[in-house]
Parts: C-alpha cells; structure tokens; sequence
C-alpha cells in the first residue's frame, strides 16, 4: 500500500492523472495500511479504483483476502492449513469467537517436504466467525498490528500502527 501511495505523490508531482488511467481494482498486501483508518481512502481517492487488501504467509503458501464487502479477510487455508488464535505472551489458545482478539499460529496439514506446526505469524488480529455479507462462511480476520511490536502503558496493549492512526 505504501508504494501506491507514494507512487501517487509521483505522479501528482508530473502531473499523471492516475483515474484517467482505468485502473478499477487494486489488490494490496506486505503491510497493514490498508487496516489504517483512512489510508485506504486515500489509495482509493488518489487512484480512482477500489482497494482489496490480501494476506499471506509465505512460509505456508497460503492466501487470505477480502471479498467485495471488505469485513475482513477471508482465511484461504481451508483443507491445508490450520488456524489457532493464541495469547502471544502466554501462548495460551484463545476460542475463534466473533471479535476474538490474538496471534495469528499456523499448522500445515499437507506439507511434506518442509512441515510447519504451530507456526507464530506474529500477526496480532481480531477475527469474525459471523457469516459474511457473500455467504462464505470461512473464518475472517482485520490485522491489527504485531505481536512482536506491541508494548503495554497503563495495562492497555499499544501497537506502533495505532499511534500512526492519530499522527
């Protein structure tokens, strides 16, 4: 997301005019700027186009993605990998309730040659068990930041993307 938008600064400096380009749709992934409020916005409003964003963990080949309703990003691993939520201090197993809040712990179901289990992503999220507005009824989840990036203040969990929010 970041690189649209700086690419958007660029062309605004030599006077391209992005939307008269046509680009209708734009699918992003590699940072949570779409999951700030408002960056999404400014990608969309810069480019003329609507912003899907996309998750991956590149270790485990799998992809996540929003639909067209954008309430979260649909889990992609269905039959090859499995999702836990866990407390990143403790580890503990947290239940995938509506609004449940964690790190992201993968296991692969089908992996031969290099099998992962429990794999921490360090991605801190909050997942949507709900059925989505497009019927699929897979797990759905918005990254809220990293696990490894989070420090506490007052016994509140502080990640460095919701300080970017209010700047």
């Amino acid at each position: 997301p970041s690189y649209a938008v700086k690419l958007a600064e660029l062309a605004a400096e030599v006077g391209v005019d992005l939307p008269a380009l046509g680009v209708r749709k734009g699918f992003f992934s590699g940072e949570a700027g779409l999951q700030i409020a408002g960056y999404r916005e400014r990608i969309e409003r810069a480019w003329g186009l609507v912003a899907h964003d996309l998750y991956g963990v590149a270790e485990l080949g799998c992809q996540s993605g929003e639909c067209e309703f954008r309430t979260g990003m649909h889990f992609g691993g269905g039959g090859l990998v499995a999702g836990e939520l866990i407390d990143p201090d403790s580890g503990d197993v947290r239940r995938m309730t509506e609004g449940a809040y964690g790190e992201l712990v993968f296991t692969a179901l089908q992996r031969e040659a290099c099998p992962l289990l429990r794999f921490r992503s360090h991605d801190y999220v909050r997942v949507y068990t709900d059925p989505c507005p497009c019927g699929r009824t897979s797990l759905r989840f918005h990254v809220i930041g990293r696990s490894d990036d989070m420090f506490v203040v007052k016994g509140l969990n502080v990640f460095p993307r919701s300080i970017s929010e209010v700047l």
